[in-house]
């Protein structure tokens, strides 16, 4: 599947028309039609599709969007992601993007990333909220 079926196949999951697909987004109606077709969405917007496939529960299509976003970043050789769900507040999401050299590292990020997942979500969610403040505050500076 390439990127243009992706976003009309997470459209359709989500029972949505190109316009109210567009509206969820805060994207123009044409700029929906030109995903579907030839346009290769980028950068924000792939992250914003692919968190719209987890909360869905459309692994593949996540995955061909964070795919698309890690290749992006000039991450796709030996480049890994990791991401969590929507959370109880509706709030939070999270991607980690990695670029591993060699299987020891790929090992230690996927024994991270395991230990992590098994963390609780409470701890997750207020980790991930910490963090966000602190950006923010970093970023108005």
């Amino acid at each position: 599947m390439n990127i243009h079926e992706a976003v009309r196949a997470l459209r359709v999951a989500l029972d949505d028309t190109q316009q109210s697909f567009a509206v969820r987004l805060g994207l123009a109606i044409s700029t929906i039609v030109k995903y579907e077709a030839d346009r290769v969405p980028h950068g924000r917007i792939l992250a914003d599709f692919a968190a719209l496939a987890e909360e869905k529960g459309q692994e593949q299509l996540k995955k061909i969007f964070l795919d698309a976003l890690v290749a992006e970043m000039g991450l796709a050789r030996n480049a890994g992601y990791m991401s969590w769900g929507k959370q109880d507040d509706g709030v939070l999401r999270g991607y980690m993007f990695l670029r591993l050299e060699g299987e020891p590292q790929i090992d230690a990020a996927h024994a991270f990333y395991q230990a992590v997942m098994a963390s609780t979500r409470a701890a997750m969610a207020k980790l991930l909220r910490d963090f966000h403040v602190a950006f923010e505050k970093a970023r108005k500076k």
